[in-house]
């Protein structure tokens, strides 16, 4: 034993998820016949669970035991839920309750709040087993499987990713050094076996991607759909944040270990940020996550990037109140690069907080509004070029972020999108000449004008039209992308595509 006192200690953050969210709302939906049969595990598995579990039980002891010999004993376990109801029902809607019945069920005097956490997490391992599984024993009836599988998905996930919540935190339980009896992975590590540390590591990221696939499916389910909105973000942040501003890592190094975000971990918030968090506006939430770095250094300058944007946007709103438009627009051009720059140097992650793709609609409203003023090009040599540029700049700023959001490194990020402005200015260039040449001299009312730029073309009004329609379609074709969807400005000209979805 571990020698602690309280045998909830290391377990109240536990306690309070599986209870929380979810938790909360599963148990209320039970219909009279299932919630008679939700009970003390106690009561209702002492006959059927104490010799498999006092044999799990032995990996505390001496030398412990190998994973196979458990693997077993989770798999007897999993055959006596397959033929007890009441025994999976408990452990699924009255996970609390089993915490402090499951020692006692295998009959463990003086347990400790690792000894429920070890039992704990082999019954939910075992209810995995039977759910992930057609359920076809006696009481189940033909739709339980799909039913009580998010419950079992979720009590899993949360159980093997506890001591990850807790990694490289100065004074917790969890950490090897706490009970050094246990090796180099400490207590978490003996869970499935002696050699355990990498099954459960295996494990706790299988049921990660398994509960959040419920999660983003959780209208198909009667048990999610039934948890308000409050309920339900609670599991959202539950999934992806180990504490608040935290991201949750599941890494195979020891817990004592400060490790940045693998890939996985990675590729988990992504999803939660844009499937769950900005979907429902939780700015605070993506903010957090836009903050975090695993060193200090690196949040700091984070944040120091953070509050300058958010300077510059201010700064850009008190010139144009007091009507210094000139120093406005300056303003905002320096938030924009600033913002720009943080998306290459941060990564999504951090972009995500200042909701890019507002100032791209913007941008194409503003096109729109552009195209109804009239324009001075034609008496002002020169006067176009600035609004070229401006254009070009803009659109390989776009490119630029969305091929770094899609995960591509900074410095690649900034070469391939410089190549794609090249191809798609090559494609206005054309597109110009062809509309300006050929068809516009026909439709507008400075037809002739413009028919008479082609007889003595210079750079001062022929090219620099040419430069302003090329920069135009660009800046069009490129922020026009936001209205896509789910398809990037470089997909091929297709809706349809004829391929096996395996």
């Amino acid at each position: 034993m571990t020698g602690q006192l309280d045998p909830l200690a290391g377990l109240r953050g536990l306690r309070d998820r599986l209870a929380a969210g979810i938790g909360a709302v599963a148990p209320c939906t039970l219909t009279g016949e299932w919630r008679a049969e939700v009970t003390s595990l106690h009561a209702v598995g002492r006959a059927r669970l104490a010799a498999p579990l006092a044999d799990l039980y032995q990996v505390r002891v001496g030398g412990g035991r190998d994973s196979a010999a458990m693997d077993g004993d989770i798999g007897l376990i999993a055959e006596r839920f397959a033929g007890h109801r009441a025994a999976m029902l408990t452990v699924l809607f009255s996970p609390v309750g089993v915490l402090a019945d499951v020692p006692a069920v295998a009959g463990q005097d003086g347990a400790d709040w690792a000894d429920r956490w070890f039992g704990l997490c082999w019954l939910a391992e075992a209810a995995w087993r039977v759910t992930d599984l057609k359920m076809t024993g006696p009481g189940y009836a033909a739709g339980d499987h799909e039913l009580l599988r998010p419950l079992a998905a979720r009590l899993r996930f949360l159980l093997l990713a506890e001591p990850m919540r807790y990694r490289a935190r100065e004074g917790n339980c969890w950490l090897p050094a706490a009970t050094p009896a246990y090796g180099e992975y400490g207590l978490a590590g003996r869970v499935f076996g002696t050699s355990g540390w990498n099954l459960l590591v295996g494990r706790c990221r299988e049921a990660r991607q398994v509960w959040r696939d419920c999660l983003d499916g959780y209208q198909s389910h009667p048990y999610l759909a039934a948890a308000s909105a409050a309920e339900l973000e609670q599991d959202v942040r539950a999934l992806g944040f180990a504490a608040p501003g935290a991201p949750l890592t599941v890494s195979v190094r020891p817990l004592d270990e400060a490790v940045p975000l693998t890939a996985e971990d990675a590729a988990v918030i992504s999803e939660v940020t844009e499937r769950h968090l900005l979907p429902r506006f939780d700015l605070r939430a993506v903010a957090a996550l836009a903050r975090y770095a695993p060193d200090p250094a690196g949040r700091r300058w984070r944040l120091a990037w953070a509050l300058g944007v958010a300077g510059a946007g201010l700064a850009a709103v008190g010139c144009a109140i007091f009507l210094q438009v000139t120093a406005a627009a300056a303003v905002a051009v320096g938030c924009y690069v600033l913002i720009g720059g943080g998306a290459i140097k941060f990564g999504p992650s951090w972009s995500a907080m200042w909701l890019l793709r507002l100032p791209a609609a913007s941008a194409v409203g503003l096109f729109a509004l552009v195209s109804l003023l009239p324009g001075s090009w034609l008496n002002t040599p020169y006067a176009g070029w600035a609004a070229g540029a401006v254009l070009a700049f803009a659109a390989y700023g776009y490119l630029a972020v969305e091929v770094r959001n899609h995960g591509v490194a900074a410095r690649p990020a900034l070469l391939r999108a410089a190549g794609v402005t090249g191809i798609g200015a090559v494609h206005g260039l054309m597109v110009s000449l062809i509309g300006l040449v050929a068809v516009a001299p026909a439709f507008v009312s400075q037809g002739s004008d413009i028919a008479a730029l082609w007889r003595s073309p210079g750079y001062g009004h022929a090219g620099m039209l040419l430069l302003l329609a090329a920069m135009w379609c660009l800046a069009v074709g490129v922020f026009s992308q936001i209205l896509w969807e789910d398809r990037p400005v470089t997909a091929p000209l297709a809706h349809l595509q004829w391929r096996s979805g395996r």
